[in-house]
This record gives structure tokens, C-alpha cells and sequence, in this order.
């Protein structure tokens, strides 16, 4: 806890010697003894009981202002007098001071107990701790006769718990990574072959639960933050906010506060989205306003011809926007946001290159393309005599093999370092290192997602985490969204994958394409295995 704290002003009468106004401790004031004396001449102001019940609060005013709070938070008040018969005069006066209001509550964090999350941690091993996370920031509000300087004040006091709270949890993560990393029996443990172990990270750690791997990843990465943040909060304190908006890279995770994490996002997802634009701008550059040519269309329409009737309008007529619910209307809004962004972009390198565009309105083509990706989720109903779904797991690597083809062609290294945010001092040696890091990671931390409980499982706040984690935009985006994007990833890159090679095959397509091109997830073909990796999923092989 802070040391006691002396206040002193000239605006109350000055205390004797050795003593204090008031002493403010553990966020708490303390007020001295006030009589009525007038702190401009020191003489006991004249008058009756109440002139100097009103002088006495008014010294109290102006040191708990001095202390950066106010009348309106005083929630005790000791009275003496010398006869009762003065009560009722001095009450008068107490009254036009001291309101009988709810008075504000003081948030406080309490240190987490580190029983508390081995417990948790033993409990749950797909969702790391909520240590490793950002504790909750509360930051007081601002009331009609409190002035600027006390409501700063007191807001550089919550902005600095809020960042003692995430060191402490900094040492916490470290204390429990010690302790679940003991003896080789519990969730981290070192590989006995880490050459030929595929599941083996940072040489020779191998995970048995994704709430251990993520532990050390967050712990590992805060504990490099640490040295810098640590010297700049100590030089800056109540003004450490204002800094590390500035340079938000510097602060551990437990560390970074809601604006600062919103800002960092915005960059990753601008710099992700300026790559994706390029990379499709040069594979689809030589199709002539459309992403499905004309033989392909029709071979679709051939494929159709034996199918019922019912099934044809099924097709052929995808839900309308009238019929839709208000989710469904949001999500289509959003994916047709997503497309006119694209094709603004798209249209403005083919104007500046002397190229034609397609003459209909952006929204028009956006609709259109989002209807083509929306087929691939229709449901065909109930029909018996039908035995077909969307997309099966073969049309679902076909449409991936020939996308990879074309990416191939390409930088696809430099857009997967700027869709993972990957950056390195030592140029595209140490982005390619990093990328493959990383990617390795993810094939590790899916295969301990699946295997401890899946997506389904996971905490709302680390269904965000991981989106971040895969470069899937989390911006505007709900839960329920998120979680969807989340599973067609799993599903499209780990459980259809016919090994790691082609695990991290996958992971590469979908870094390199704009998430509304993505597949729809795929069903399984009647009378046919979902492909099965040998050799993943942690400790145990996938049965």
C-alpha cells in the first residue's frame, strides 16, 4: 500500500506544529479537528453557533478539495459541544453542508489469489487464466461539484490501481507457470525427442492443456514488457496513460487498457486489410468483374439438372432481406460492408492502372458477392429424396487447392506477416522466422482446442483472443459472429487437414484471403471419414 500522505492549505487555518490538515491513506481521508476560525486573519470568526458551524465546514470543504475529494464523500462526522442547548443551531448549519445522499463506493481490486487459479487453472484447460488478461478498469465518475483538478485527480489514482493490479498479475502468471511447469507431471512438460516433435514450442516445452500454452505464451511475452513499462510507470505514474497511448506496443498485456488494446486493433486490422487488397487485387486481376467464370456457371447449372424441383428453387432462391430476422439483416449488412470496401479499393487500382470497371453501383456487385458467398450456407430442408448439403469436405479442398495455386505466385510471406502482425529488426529473414513461429503455434493451440472442448468451450472474452490470434477481424464484430468465424477456421484448416504440412498449407490460404471468399463450412460426405492427423492433439492421439 502508498505511504500516508500529508494535505496542507491555505485556504484552512493552519495546523499546529508536527501536525497535519488531513492524512489521506489506502484511498481513504482523514480529517484533523476544525474549529471556526477564519484562515485569513486565524481569529474565531464572530457571530452565533451557526456562523461558526458554517466556517468549520467550510474549512473542511476546502482540505478535503486539497485532498482531491469533497463534502459530497464524507460518510462520518464527529460533533462536540460545550452545552446540548446548541444542538438545534448547529444542525441548521450541518444540514446546508452534509445531504443525506448515497455516497460513492470505492473500487477496489484485490489481489488475485494464486490458490484461486491453480484451482481454475486445474479445473478448466482450454481457457488460460483471468490473470492473463486485462483486470477491470473503473474509473470514477465525474459529479456536478467536483472540480477538473480533484476528477483528474481521482482518475490518475484509478488509471494507476488498474496498472498495479496488472503487474501483480504479471508475478502471479509467473508463480503459476512455475508451479504447473513442476516435476514433468502436470500440464507443461519438456518432449523427449524435440527435433522430431511436431507439438514441441520454443525447442523443447511440450503442452498438455491450451490453458498452459497460453499461459506461458502471455507470460513469456509480458515478462519481456516488463523492464520498460515498469521503468515508465515509474517515472510517469498518474500520467502513464497519456504515454503509452503513444508507444502501445511497450506495455504488457495485463497492462494495456481498453482504448490502448481498441487502437492496436485498428492498426493490425487497417494493415491486414490494405495486404488481403493487394494480394486479391493481383490474383483476381484477370477476371473481368466477377469471381466465378462462366464455364463455371455453367457446369453448376448442369449439375443441377437432375436435382427435384424443390431443390432448384432452394437454390436458386436464397432467403430475401424481408424475411430475414434483425440478426440476419445485421450480419448481411456486415458481410455487405466487408465487400464494398474491397471493390472501392479494387476499382481504384484498376482506374489508376487505365483498366474498366464494372459499371453497376458498389452495393449492387457487393450483394452479389456476398449472395454467392451466402449459397454456400442455404439449407436444402427436408426433402427425402435429397441427399446433398452445401459444401462437402472435397468441394471444400478443391476450392482451397486452386486459391493456394494462385497464391503461391506471389508474396504470400509478406501478407501473412502483416495479417499475423508480424514485425522483425532483422527484415524478411526474421519475418519468415516469425510467421512460421507463429503458424506453428496455431496448429499446436488447435489441436489442444479441439481436444480440450473446442470452441464451444471457450470464454467469450478468448473466443476474441483467438479470432486475433488467426488475423480474423474482431472490430464491430459480436460474440456469436466471432464464434462462427472461429469454427469454419478449425474446421477449414485442423480437423479436414490430412497432416501438420497440410494443416499449415490451410493456415496460409486463409491468412492470404478476405474472410467473405472463405469457404462455407463444409459437411461430411455420407460413407466418408473426416481425414484424421497421426501424432496430434497434445499428449493423446485424436481417436
Amino acid at each position: 500500500m502508498a505511504p500516508a500522505k500529508a494535505v496542507l492549505t491555505s485556504k484552512a487555518p493552519k495546523p499546529i506544529p508536527q501536525l497535519s490538515q488531513a492524512v489521506v491513506y489506502n484511498g481513504m481521508v482523514y480529517c484533523s479537528g476544525s474549529l471556526g476560525i477564519d484562515p485569513a486573519t486565524g481569529n474565531m470568526v464572530e457571530g452565533t453557533v451557526k456562523d461558526r458551524t458554517r466556517q468549520v465546514f467550510k474549512n473542511l470543504s476546502a482540505v478535503l478539495e486539497a485532498a482531491g475529494s469533497s463534502l459530497k464523500n464524507v460518510v462520518k462526522v464527529n460533533v462536540f459541544l460545550t452545552t446540548m442547548d446548541n444542538f438545534a443551531a448547529m444542525n441548521e448549519a450541518y444540514d446546508e453542508f452534509i445531504t443525506a445522499e448515497p455516497k460513492p463506493t470505492l473500487p477496489r481490486q484485490e489481489e488475485p489469489n494464486l490458490n484461486d487459479v491453480l484451482e481454475q487453472q486445474a479445473r478448466s484447460g482450454v481457457n488460460p487464466p483471468y490473470t492473463t488478461r486485462p483486470p477491470p478498469l473503473n474509473l470514477p465518475e465525474r459529479q456536478p461539484d467536483t472540480s477538473t483538478i480533484s476528477h483528474l485527480f481521482a482518475t490518475g489514482k484509478a488509471y494507476l490501481t488498474f496498472y498495479k493490479t496488472g503487474l501483480r498479475q504479471v508475478l502471479t502468471n509467473f508463480k503459476l507457470l512455475r508451479a504447473v511447469g513442476k516435476g514433468g507431471e502436470g500440464p507443461i512438460a519438456r518432449s523427449e525427442n524435440p527435433l522430431a516433435d511436431a507439438d514441441c514450442i520454443d525447442g523443447y516445452l511440450r503442452f498438455r492443456t491450451r490453458g498452459s500454452l497460453l499461459l506461458y505464451k502471455r507470460v513469456k511475452h509480458d515478462l519481456n514488457k516488463l523492464p520498460i513499462f515498469g521503468l515508465l510507470l515509474l517515472v510517469c505514474g498518474e500520467f502513464t496513460p497519456f504515454v503509452v497511448l503513444a508507444v502501445p506496443t511497450i506495455v504488457p498485456y495485463t497492462c494495456r487498457i481498453p482504448k490502448q488494446v481498441d487502437k492496436i486493433l485498428k492498426r493490425i486490422e487497417e494493415r491486414r486489410a490494405a495486404a488481403l487488397d493487394e494480394l486479391v487485387g493481383e490474383v483476381y486481376e484477370a477476371d473481368d468483374h466477377q469471381l466465378i467464370s462462366d464455364d463455371e456457371v455453367k457446369e453448376d447449372l448442369e449439375a443441377l439438372e437432375g436435382f427435384p424441383d424443390e431443390a432448384v428453387e432452394a437454390i436458386g432462391e436464397p432467403k430475401k432481406v424481408e424475411d430475414m430476422t434483425e440478426e440476419e439483416k445485421e450480419e448481411y449488412e456486415f458481410e455487405i460492408r466487408q465487400c464494398e470496401e474491397i471493390i472501392k479499393e479494387q476499382r481504384e487500382k484498376r482506374i489508376k492502372a487505365g483498366q474498366e470497371v464494372d459499371p453497376r453501383p458498389i452495393r449492387e456487385q457487393a450483394q452479389e458477392w456476398v449472395e454467392l458467398a451466402r449459397a454456400d450456407r442455404e439449407e436444402f430442408g427436408d426433402h427425402e429424396e435429397i441427399d446433398v448439403f452445401p459444401m462437402t469436405a472435397s468441394e471444400a479442398l478443391d476450392q482451397l487447392d486452386p486459391l493456394s495455386d494462385d497464391c503461391e505466385q506471389f508474396n504470400m510471406l509478406d501478407v501473412l506477416a502483416r495479417s499475423y502482425d508480424i514485425r522483425s529488426w532483422w527484415g524478411p529473414a526474421g519475418r519468415e522466422r516469425g510467421v512460421h513461429k507463429h503458424m506453428r503455434f496455431l496448429a499446436v493451440d488447435t489441436d489442444l482446442l479441439e481436444k480440450d472442448g473446442g470452441v464451444e468451450a471457450l470464454e467469450d472474452d478468448e473466443v476474441v483472443l483467438a479470432c486475433i490470434d488467426r488475423g480474423i477481424d474482431v472490430r464491430g464484430r459480436k460474440i456469436g459472429d466471432l464464434r462462427y468465424a472461429l469454427e469454419k477456421w478449425v474446421i477449414l484448416t485442423s480437423v479436414l487437414a490430412k497432416d501438420r504440412a497440410d494443416c499449415l498449407r490451410r493456415m496460409a490460404v486463409l491468412g492470404t484471403c478476405p474472410e467473405i471468399l472463405w469457404p462455407g463450412i463444409p459437411w461430411p460426405e455420407e460413407d466418408k471419414e473426416v481425414p484424421v492427423r497421426e501424432g496430434s492433439g497434445g499428449a493423446d492421439e485424436k481417436q
